[in-house]
Parts: C-alpha cells; sequence; structure tokens
C-alpha cells in the first residue's frame, strides 16, 4: 500500500515538474524575439545596457559596486532604486566569461539576464503558491497565470519590454522567493530566520523598491499577527529579520541617500484613478475570465485560507487597493507621499502576482468540485481524476488568455525591426562623433531627438553613450539628482529663447557639441554668433537628390497618389534631419577667470589638469564641470585645498597665481568605509548563523530517523 501511494506521489511530483518546464518553455517562445539582432528597444532597455557597461568597465575593476559615472549627468550616482545588485551580476558574468568585457560581449550577456526573470517566473509563482499551501495542481496553473496577466507597470513580458522595467521584474521574482521565507518566520516561532534576512537582503540589493516592499508588506503582517495573538513575539522577530537586512544592505542604501538621488520626479509615477475599480471588474491585468475566479478565490481565503495564504490574500486586497489609485482626498499628505513613492503604482506587480497564485487556487478548487461531484457517480482513485480534470482546465485556462499570450509577444523588440529609413540618421550621426569627437568630450542632446523609429526608444541619449563613449549634458533618468534642476533651466528644443544665456549654462557644464534635429529650430540657428554648424544629416535632401534619377518610377508614383510636390510635401514632412554645432568657447572642464587649463588627464573619479593663472599673487575660484559633491578632493601641486558648491551644484575650488598641477579625486569617506566593514561582517555572521543552524537540523533529522532505519 505504501509503495502504491509513494509511487503515485512521485508520479504527481514528476507531472508537476513538467508541467513547470512546459511553462517555462512558452515562457522561451514569448520572448524568444529579444534573440534577434540588435540590441533590445524600449523606453528603458538601452539605460539598463548602459549600467550594466558602466558597471563592467568602471566600477568593479575599481573596486566597489557603485560611484560616480559622468554618462548620468555629469557625474550623478547611478544607484539606489535602481539598485546595483542585478548589474553585479551581469557584470561578474561578463568578466568571468570573456575577461574585460567589451559592448558586443556584454550585449549577449545583457540579453540573457534581460530575459531571465521571465523564464524563471512560472517556477517561482508555481514555488510560491507551494510554499502557501496550494496544491500541486493549483500551483501548475498559478504559474500558467502568471504567464497570462500582466501589466504595463512592470510585471510580464509588457513590463519588462514595453517600458523596460527590468529591474521591476527581476524584484517580483525575488519577492515570489523571499515573501514566504519571511511569512514563516513570523507564523512559526521555531524557524530561525537567518535564510528570510540573506533572502530579503538580496532582495533590497537587486531592487530597492521590491526590498521595500517586502518590508513593509511583512511590518503589515507582523502587526496583525501580534493582533490577533495578543503576542508581541511577531514584531520582535520582523525587527529582527528588518534590522539585519538593513545592516546587510546599509553599504549600498546610505551612500547613495547622500548622494541626493531620490529627490527626482522620476520615482513615482501614475496618475489613473481607477485601477482599482478595474481590478475588481478583472480587467486591470487582463484576461477577465481568470481574473475574476481568482479575486474569488482569495476572498475565500481570507477567511478560509491557512494562515499565511490568509495574510497574501489580504495583501493582495491591500496592495491593489493602496496602489491602484491616486490622490485621495482623505488620506494625509506624509502618508500619501510615502505611498505614493512605494506604492503608487510600483507595488502593482505583486498584486498581479498573488493574482496568478489566486487563480491557481481557484483552478484548484474548480478540480475539488469536479472531483467531488464525479466521486458520486464513478468510482476513480484521485490521482486519476487528476489526470483528467487537470488538463481539460489548464486547457480552458490557455484559451482564456491566449490573445495575452500574442498581445505580450509583440512588446519584444530589437533594432532589427526599426525603420531602415529612420534609423540611417541616427547610424550617420554616430559615423560622425566617431570620427571627429572624442572622448571625454561633453555634448548636450534633447531626449526627443528622433522619433520612435529612428532608434526604437527615447533612451537616445544611453545608446549616443554606448555607442560613442561621449558624455551627455542631461543624460538619460538625470531627473533622479538635485543638479537636474539647474541643467533644467536650458531646454534645447527652444534654444533659440534666451540664446546667449543657455550658451553661458552649457559652457559652464563643460559642452563642447550640441546636437539638435527640429528643423524649424536649425533655420532658426542658422549664422548665429554662439553655434558653429559643424555636421548636417537630412533625409529630405537626399529624397530631392534621388527623385532627379528616378522620375520615371516617381512618376508613376504621382499618378497613383496625386501630385509631385504634395508627394515631396508629405516625403519632407515625415523626414527625419540631424544637426551638429560646436559650441564656441566650451569644452573646458575646468573654468575660471584667467584661467587656463590644458592636458586634461580623465579616469574613473579622478581628473588632473597643468594650470596657468594669469597674475603673480592671489588666489582664482575654478569651477569644474561636475555635480557636487562633498567626497570630491582637490589637490592643487599634491597639496589639498577646500571645495565648495557653486549656486549651480558645481565643484569650486581657489587656485594660486602661476602654473601648477591640479587635481580632483573623488574619495571614500570614514562613513562609507564603516559601512561596507559593518554590512560585510553582518552577512558572514548571518551566513554563519544559517549554516550551523541548517547542520544542526540536519543532525536531528538524522538522529530521529536512526531507530526506524536500524529495525
Amino acid at each position: 500500500m505504501g509503495f502504491h501511494s509513494g509511487s503515485r506521489d512521485a508520479t504527481a511530483k514528476a507531472a508537476f515538474l513538467a508541467a513547470v518546464l512546459a511553462l517555462s518553455a512558452l515562457a522561451l517562445w514569448m520572448v524568444w524575439p529579444a534573440f534577434r539582432p540588435g540590441r533590445i528597444i524600449n523606453l528603458d532597455a538601452p539605460r539598463h545596457l548602459l549600467r550594466a557597461f558602466v558597471m563592467t568597465n568602471q566600477f568593479l575593476p575599481s573596486g566597489h559596486v557603485d560611484g560616480l559615472s559622468p554618462w548620468w549627468y555629469l557625474g550623478a550616482q547611478l544607484f539606489l532604486f535602481q539598485s546595483y545588485g542585478y548589474f553585479f551580476l551581469i557584470g561578474i558574468t561578463s568578466i568571468v566569461l570573456s575577461g574585460w568585457a567589451h559592448v558586443a560581449t556584454l550585449h549577449q550577456i545583457f540579453k540573457f539576464y534581460y530575459v531571465l526573470p521571465i523564464l524563471l517566473l512560472p517556477g517561482v509563482t508555481a514555488l510560491l503558491a507551494r510554499r502557501l499551501g496550494i496544491a500541486r495542481r493549483g500551483a501548475a496553473a498559478a504559474a500558467l497565470a502568471s504567464l497570462i496577466f500582466t501589466s504595463p507597470l512592470g510585471y510580464g513580458v509588457q513590463g519588462m519590454f514595453g517600458i523596460g522595467l527590468l529591474l521591476q521584474g527581476a524584484g517580483v521574482v525575488c519577492f515570489a522567493l523571499a515573501w514566504p521565507e519571511f511569512l514563516a518566520v513570523l507564523v512559526d516561532r521555531s524557524r530561525a530566520p537567518w535564510r528570510a534576512v540573506l533572502m530579503v537582503a538580496a532582495v533590497v540589493i537587486c531592487h530597492f523598491i521590491s526590498g521595500a516592499y517586502t518590508l513593509g508588506a511583512a511590518g503589515l503582517a507582523a502587526a496583525w499577527l501580534a493582533l490577533t495573538t495578543r503576542s508581541l513575539r511577531p514584531l520582535m522577530r520582523y525587527a529582527l529579520v528588518t534590522s539585519l537586512v538593513l545592516l546587510i544592505a546599509g553599504h549600498s542604501l546610505f551612500p547613495s541617500v547622500e548622494l541626493h538621488s531620490m529627490s527626482g520626479q522620476g520615482v513615482g509615477w501614475g496618475t489613473e484613478r481607477d485601477r482599482f475599480w478595474r481590478l475588481l471588474a478583472g480587467t486591470l491585468f487582463g484576461a477577465r475570465e481568470l481574473a475574476l475566479p481568482a479575486i474569488a478565490a482569495a476572498a475565500w481565503a481570507v477567511f478560509r485560507g491557512n494562515r499565511m495564504l490568509s495574510i497574501s490574500a489580504m495583501l493582495f486586497f491591500t496592495t491593489a487597493l493602496a496602489g491602484g489609485a491616486n490622490e485621495q482626498p482623505w488620506m494625509p499628505a506624509p502618508l500619501e507621499s510615502i505611498i505614493q513613492l512605494l506604492l503608487r503604482p510600483r507595488a502593482l506587480p505583486y498584486a498581479a502576482l498573488l493574482q496568478a497564485v489566486f487563480a491557481g487556487l481557484a483552478a484548484d478548487r474548480v478540480l475539488a468540485v469536479i472531483e467531488s461531484a464525479a466521486a458520486k457517480y464513478v468510482d476513480l482513485p484521485r490521482y486519476r481524476w487528476w489526470a483528467l480534470a487537470a488538463p481539460a482546465v489548464f486547457a480552458v485556462m490557455l484559451l482564456a488568455g491566449r490573445d495575452e499570450l500574442n498581445y505580450q509577444r509583440r512588446f519584444v523588440k530589437t533594432e532589427s525591426e526599426l525603420s531602415r529609413r529612420d534609423h540611417t540618421v541616427y547610424l550617420k550621426l554616430v559615423e560622425w562623433l566617431r570620427s571627429n569627437v572624442h572622448p571625454p568630450a561633453i555634448v548636450a542632446v534633447p531626449r526627443t531627438l528622433l522619433p520612435q523609429s529612428a532608434v526604437g526608444a527615447r533612451s537616445v541619449i544611453s545608446f549616443l553613450n554606448l555607442d560613442t563613449g561621449l558624455y551627455t549634458f542631461q543624460g538619460d533618468q538625470a531627473e533622479l539628482t538635485r543638479a537636474s534642476r539647474h541643467s533644467g533651466r536650458v531646454d534645447l528644443d527652444r534654444l533659440d529663447k534666451g540664446l546667449s544665456r543657455n550658451a553661458g549654462i552649457l559652457r559652464a557644464a563643460g559642452v563642447s557639441y550640441v546636437i539638435l534635429s527640429d528643423r524649424d529650430l536649425r533655420q532658426r540657428l542658422a549664422d548665429v554668433p554662439e553655434l558653429e554648424q559643424v555636421f548636417e544629416y537630412d533625409q529630405s535632401s537626399h529624397r530631392r537628390g534621388s527623385t532627379k534619377h528616378g522620375r520615371r518610377h516617381d512618376d508613376r508614383h504621382v499618378r497613383r497618389h496625386g501630385t509631385r510636390q504634395d508627394h515631396e510635401d508629405d516625403e519632407d514632412e515625415k523626414s527625419v534631419g540631424v544637426a551638429v554645432y560646436r559650441l564656441r568657447g566650451g569644452g573646458e572642464w575646468l573654468r575660471g577667470p584667467g584661467l587656463h587649463a590644458e592636458s586634461l588627464e580623465k579616469l574613473p573619479e579622478h581628473l588632473s589638469w597643468n594650470v596657468t593663472v594669469e597674475g603673480t599673487s592671489g588666489v582664482r575660484p575654478a569651477t569644474a564641470a561636475l555635480n557636487w559633491h562633498p567626497n570630491w578632493t582637490a589637490r592643487v601641486d599634491g597639496v589639498a585645498t577646500r571645495t565648495r558648491m557653486t549656486p549651480s551644484r558645481r565643484v569650486q575650488f581657489d587656485i594660486p597665481a602661476g602654473k601648477s598641477r591640479v587635481t580632483l579625486d573623488f574619495v571614500r569617506t570614514t562613513r562609507e568605509k564603516v559601512w561596507n566593514a559593518l554590512s560585510l561582517a553582518t552577512f558572514v555572521a548571518v551566513l554563519v548563523l544559517w549554516w550551523r543552524d541548517t547542520r544542526a537540523r540536519r543532525g536531528r533529522t538524522a538522529t530521529a530517523s536512526l531507530p526506524e532505519e536500524m529495525s
């Protein structure tokens, strides 16, 4: 009897594993277009690729995992909400596989890590469902639902390939692994907390927002358990885990906060008010036929599920309510700000994940009802009912989500799908810049330089950084820095409005060249004293030239579509062009009255010049084209000199008259080194405690099973 029971259980495990693997194959089919030639294109993917490049080529070789990079607005800090952990994995993999990886090799590794969260999503969803107490058949159904549900706000293929929220997708996977572990520590008094500490710390380091959400959700769960059990133990265990997590992740969090990279408007976004109602209607994450049963199953779980499942169901509804609508008039302003930062709408991907889990629970309940009803008429073993009914239920789910799966796959695009006509403009620009402008030159580029069909994304700035190695004024996501408030005083799309003032701001930022595409603006900037046009490529002129040599073909086109003049006007309206202007008096990384700087030497977080200051005595102020941070240390002929912040948040210091060697170094503070040591010590201590606890538990298990084996 035991043999047959064990055999059936082994068969059920094998079937469950086969189902998860099949769904992973379905996930691979959904993201397969990403492996077409060229880089992945969407709003954020080029920015993530640039982050991976900086991690691989600047940070890791320098012995640290974050810092300053001029690609993000002349020295803006790179990580906080975009935590470094995932880019650390990409960088380490690149170095291990190909030495000091160049962009081409890194690009392929980046693609693998970009699709990895989608490939893992079915498996981790099934594991989450199992850890919350759902049967294998329900967990397999949850894995299928995890691919069907989607959201542009960071969940599924649409979220990761539509906008490009790579880290949000990775954070969802991490949350699926860490949430049941943390919850088990709060529910089970005998459970050691060490593994939960390590897993939640990994979430924080991989994606700060996912980590903050995990800690916040666990805090609510701990408070609920404390109220229902009338015991402070859940809160005490929560405080222990949270404290250790923050100590481990503190080496990344606190220096980042000091760099003020969380001040911008790009952190919280989204203003829709009806998301919660759309969730209740089953339309927020698509596949209404699956969403409504999932919501019903979550409501059932609140009252009838086990403790972990019940808490997760309450979290599902709470997250959807708090993260699904904005600007509630009844909410206090401080609470509104916190929720805007952490939940609206960035928490909705976790609601989508939990909805998939409860879709699996709904499928499991349906199968249980079918089994119970059929047992009255036909006497079949339970596992046979599972084998007969489960594939039918899965087929219905797949049929209900078929359109969603096809819809999501359309978001996966690479450069191979760009319009050749428009993309030519970008390629011509890159070719000219590579030949005529060399690092560390700084160029000013508007974010709307080229249309979507030309580069596949609005983050053309990151593509230019990668393809030319040049630094950019107003780099992608510069809005996450305080200094962006001053750079925003220059609207490159209206550069001619107050041109003298704008040119002065650009010179102070060390800008050498300005790149523009708007045709009317280019015409207004003709022959202005501040700018000299040095390159132009306009498709309309090339089309007019080709018309002379292809008149017979065009005549046929004109007879079919209208007059030749109308046709040319339409083509000019759709054409794309670009021009490069040299900023007269620009290109100086160090400026000041009577100051001449030569022989710029630039290394990561280090600059040096040979400087001549007119006069025979006194000192002159020198301003560097770098964002202010107190860690910048200036030396004149090896002697340290005090730095200060200018009104435009630049680094300024005094240089004496005459000739001298001036250096600027970004020096790590004692406080940062203390945080690094404290994080490392905490990590090692927790790792040792986890190892000892695991070893002791295995010893107890072996001792308990010894008499049975001897008998």
